[in-house]
């Protein structure tokens, strides 16, 4: 039963062994004492992002407020139309309300809204946020849209105004954006 080893396989077993031990021995011996700790203070870092949760209160689309103190300071007249004309932005075209006196655009009397440049109906009006039945004309191009002159500045408690596309949101009206005019709940 016992059988004799050849020295060759022999040389190899213990070649095998002493070099398994060597290898545990050096990483036990890799080990390196604990360097002293030293405290260093320097300058204040100034985070300028935060975890703050507000994207959920604000969303992905900034969002233009005019508050009613805004509002009073702008001494803009009785009509929504007037308020949103006053804005810096119409000046850039962004926002140019349309008043139709004369009936050549439009049906007679009416003032609309249109966001980017485009046309009245791409630009989606609600009232505290949610959606109303358009004018009964339609603008020169055909599409339906929101009469601003409908609702006096007086009831007019804050404007909300996404000025970038909100389709995927409100659908195909909101091409050009979302005007959001939040009316006052006591208001006679």
């Amino acid at each position: 039963m016992n059988a004799p080893i050849k020295p060759g396989a022999a040389c190899a077993i213990l070649a095998a062994t002493l070099a398994f031990s060597l290898i545990f021995a050096a990483n036990a011996f890799a080990q390196e004492v604990e360097a002293e700790r030293v405290t260093v203070t320097g300058e204040p870092v100034i985070v300028t992002g935060s975890l703050i949760p507000t994207s959920e209160v604000v969303g992905p689309n900034p969002i233009d407020t005019l508050d009613r103190d805004l509002i009073n300071k702008s001494g803009q007249g009785t009509t929504t139309e007037q308020l949103l004309k006053s804005l810096p932005i119409a000046s850039a075209n962004s926002i140019p309300v349309q008043n139709n006196a004369t009936g050549a655009g439009g049906p007679q009397g009416t003032a609309s809204v249109s966001l980017r440049g485009f046309d009245p109906g791409a630009t989606l009006v609600l009232l505290d946020g949610r959606r109303v039945a358009p004018y009964p004309g339609t603008a020169p191009s055909g599409a339906a849209f929101f009469d601003l002159n409908t609702i006096p500045i007086a009831a007019v408690q804050s404007v909300e105004i996404q000025k970038d596309g909100a389709s995927t949101t409100f659908g195909a009206d909101a091409v050009a954006g979302v005007v959001n005019l939040k009316l006052y709940k006591d208001y006679r």
